[in-house]
């Protein structure tokens, strides 16, 4: 039945309806003054009829929401309406609203997607998903129709779950792999082809794994062209043929992932959505390097809009685990000899008319590219809403968290800029410092507090840190066992304004304290603690954790020195007296010994030290800036140690310095400062951070922009 359209509900001007909308709603486009357009979702007067007992059913979806408001990929609430709050007696929720098309009219049945779009696509829903099920939510409801496609502002694809109209949660245990009872009528009209064995005839049951098959029979429909089954009344599915049904190019790795993501038992498919999103990507990867060495010459015609290549990223699965050194006695592979096994499928008459001078390095050229230009924008990342305070890499190189003046710690993809992961809330303190554990471990310091999280759904992962009476400046994992903290994992290095740096590990469900430093800055009177405004400025793990420098204002508050602790024994082996504000060692173990050190107040100087095991370092190289009004804010280093980068205060450039050529810059990054036209306008540069494969630069300050842009070089 067709109901009519309002011009008006509440404050909302009406523009006009949304097509498709549900088959329990009606969805409107509207105009907020503060929003900008939002959806409104009313529920249909001929759906309320037979279903009175669903007359809540926004309410509980803004719960559900609020609860979620923090999750990527997924849509916000922005207000609900009472049904005694509007004229026409009816209850209404206010969504964001998502300028894009569902994912049914992106593909409609019959038609098939590129793997390497299936691939992106199931990264996206996963990291969604993964989100809410850790907080005992289901969707219950997932299907092409409820998952929006957007294009950003820099012309990336972004999907964003909708529609949890009939989402469950488990309050009591969220973990509880039983999942719990779906509390809908029997005779509610569903969608049966994308619900999982558990959830028909009698059995109806909510979990992580029922959403996962949801998720299998798109992805199915997506390759194939057709679901895996068209009898709604069938309950058991067989997949036995499922390989066979697949496009040729599939390889029976990718359909053997799908295959267990739409197992008839729950217990049997993958333990959470983002093991099934590594599985895939992991055999997406397999089948391009299959399908590339199976060519035979011909070309398949690239689809229109489609990568001709699965650019499947590293799994996060993958990239936790520490790389394997080869201890084969053979010799390595080269370029030449993976070009050479490459040629070997083509046929001869496509080679014989080339010499193998053109050939090669032609060849070589476009199988290992150069590194690109040295500043060309990556991603500008403008999720924050203020001051950047610090940035770094995920040790796989792909992922950047970012804290703010804002109360947030974001974790987003470093090419994309898609959201991953959100943690604090946009009401509380400023986030400061951030450090990776590991691909899915993250601490920040908020306050006198130190927090230990998720990468991968911002849920907070161990008790916060209570050691610091303080606020807490920074943190920082030491990058392997310390020694002289008894070879204790994950020891975690914070400083802050009380003047001490505490070395900690959690263990046994709390958190022991194994060393404590300081404190940096003269006791007051009867004190044990301080609360100077600064007294520790900065510090800075060496490669092997060997080192532990610190800066802070020691014995004078004008006087900041800079301290070297030694890794094999904690004590502290040197001390320099210098005007120094930020440090940074190198991540390798040839330049174990060499310090850099930024000067904190004009005029801005950046110095290398060599050899600081003494009372003094053997050598000391200066490196200055153009602009020298303003001090030395960051410092970040190329992991080989062959380059440095430094951010100047107030004046927005970034320069990157050749150590071996310290008489002029090797490149001066002016991104952050290019397009602002007020002469006056002053940008700080706060965070500064270089990506482990050292390839590309990350930065980010006050004009609340993280931006993204490569260095030209490599770490290897």
């Amino acid at each position: 039945m067709t109901e009519p359209v309002p011009e008006r509900i509440g404050d909302y001007e009406i523009v006009e309806e949304i097509h498709p909308s549900g088959s329990f709603a009606n969805l409107y486009k509207a105009k907020d003054r503060r929003e900008g357009f939002v959806a409104i979702k009313r529920l249909r007067d001929d759906f309320l009829k037979d279903h009175a007992d669903f007359a809540d059913l926004l309410k509980k979806e803004k719960g559900i929401l609020t609860d979620l408001r923090y999750g990527p990929h997924i849509v916000r609430a922005i207000d609900y309406m009472d049904k005694d709050e509007v004229e026409d007696g009816k209850a209404y929720l206010v969504l964001k609203y998502v300028n894009g098309e569902n994912l049914r009219g992106i593909c409609s049945q019959g038609e098939t997607l590129p793997l390497a779009d299936v691939v992106r696509y199931v990264e996206q829903i996963a990291l969604a998903l993964h989100y809410a099920h850790n907080r005992g939510i289901y969707h219950c409801d997932m299907r092409p129709e409820n998952i929006l496609k957007r294009n950003t502002q820099d012309g990336k694809v972004e999907l964003v779950l909708c529609d949890f109209g009939l989402a469950v949660k488990d309050s009591n245990n969220p973990a509880d792999p039983k999942g719990v009872a779906l509390p809908w009528p029997k005779s509610l009209n569903l969608t049966e082809n994308y619900r999982p064995p558990e959830q028909r005839g009698n059995s109806w049951i909510a979990n992580a794994q029922s959403d996962q098959f949801a998720v299998g029979v798109m992805v199915y429909e997506w390759l194939c062209g057709e679901r895996p089954f068209q009898d709604n009344d069938d309950q058991r599915i067989r997949f036995d043929s499922l390989h066979s049904k697949c496009p040729k190019e599939i390889s029976e790795d990718v359909s053997n992932v799908v295959g267990q993501a739409l197992h008839n038992v729950s217990d049997k498919r993958y333990k959470d959505m983002r093991e099934f999103a590594d599985a895939l990507s992991q055999a997406a990867s397999k089948n391009f390097v299959s399908n590339t060495f199976k060519a035979t010459g011909s070309v398949k015609k690239k689809e229109e809009g489609s990568s001709s290549t699965p650019t499947a990223a590293p799994t996060q699965a993958s990239a936790s685990q520490p790389p394997t050194r080869n201890t084969s006695t053979q010799p390595p592979i080269t370029r030449r000899q993976v070009i050479l096994a490459g040629l070997t499928s083509i046929p001869a008459a496509i080679l014989l008319p080339l010499t193998w001078a053109r050939l090669l390095p032609e060849l070589e050229k476009r199988l290992f590219p150069p590194p690109p230009d040295i500043g060309a924008i990556i991603q500008v990342y403008r999720g924050h809403r203020g001051h950047i305070n610090s940035v770094a890499w995920s040790p796989d190189s792909t992922r950047i968290v970012s804290t703010s003046s804002d109360g947030t710690a974001q974790v987003w993809d470093a090419t994309t800029g898609d959201s991953q992961a959100i943690f604090g809330n946009y009401t509380g303190p400023s986030i400061n410092g951030i450090s990776w554990l590991d691909n899915h471990t993250i601490a920040s310091c908020s306050g006198n507090l130190v927090y230990v999280w998720s990468a991968d759904d911002g849920s907070q992962l161990y008790p916060f840190y209570t050691g610091h009476n303080a606020t807490v400046q920074a943190v920082a994992w030491a990058p392997q066992p310390v020694p002289w903290l008894h070879n204790m994992p994950q020891s975690l290095a914070s400083f802050g304004n009380d003047g001490f740096v505490l070395l900690s590990h959690y263990e046994n469900g709390q958190w022991i304290l194994d060393f404590q430093m300081g404190p940096f800055f003269p006791a007051l009177p009867g004190s044990t603690k301080t609360k100077a405004s600064s007294p520790v400025l900065d510090l800075s793990w060496s490669f092997g954790a060997q080192f532990l420098a610190v800066s802070s204002t020691r014995t004078d508050p004008s006087v900041p020195s800079v301290s070297i602790w030694q890794g094999n024994t904690g004590e502290e082996t040197a001390q320099f007296p210098t005007d120094v504000g930020t440090i940074a060692w190198p991540h390798n173990d040839t330049n174990a010994e060499t310090l850099a050190v930024g000067r904190r107040t004009a005029p801005a100087a950046l110095q290398v030290w060599k050899d600081i095991t003494g009372s003094h370092p053997t050598s000391s190289t200066y490196f200055y800036p153009e602009e020298r009004t303003y001090g030395i804010t960051r410092i970040a280093w190329l992991p080989d140690g062959k380059y440095l980068a430094a951010a100047i205060a107030n004046v927005g450039p970034v320069y990157v310095w050749d150590i071996n050529n310290p008489n002029e810059p090797y490149y001066k990054y002016t991104g952050h400062i290019q397009n602002i036209t007020n002469t006056q306008a002053q940008i700080d540069i706060r965070a500064l951070a270089w990506s482990p494969n050292g390839t590309m630069i990350a930065s980010g300050g006050t004009d609340g922009t993280v931006r993204v842009w490569t260095s030209g070089l490599n770490a290897f």
